[in-house]
């Protein structure tokens, strides 16, 4: 069970993977002190915040990969990665697949129509 902060903070970064997050934006969200909120978060999470907005961000990216048709330079640019490459090197360290390969193996892979 999270906090009341904890759990606003993973609401507003589900919503806004899209933009630039940060401990200062987050933490202002809140209401409560960029440090604090660091504290808390890996207390009750595990994780540092901006591990949790890289974790998110690469499950956006897998949701992408398998539903579209963006390629690797519009998923890192929509998600705030800083070049397509830096979402490579992420998401072969998550998933241990390169974006092309994961779009390969899971692309529609879960529609009921072919494309």
């Amino acid at each position: 069970v999270y906090s009341r902060q904890v759990h606003q903070v993973m609401d507003y970064i589900d919503q806004n993977l899209h933009k630039s997050l940060t401990v200062e934006l987050l933490s202002a969200e809140v209401g409560i002190t960029p440090s604090y909120l660091s504290t808390l978060f890996k207390k009750e999470t595990g994780l540092a915040v901006s591990e949790c907005v890289r974790r998110k961000r690469i499950e956006a990216a897998k949701m992408l990969l398998q539903y579209t048709e963006f390629n690797c330079l519009e998923i890192a640019e929509y998600l705030c990665f800083s070049s397509d490459s830096h979402l490579s090197r992420m998401f072969k360290d998550y998933t241990g697949l390169s974006p092309s390969e994961f779009r390969k193996r899971n692309y529609r892979k879960h529609w009921s129509e072919t494309p």
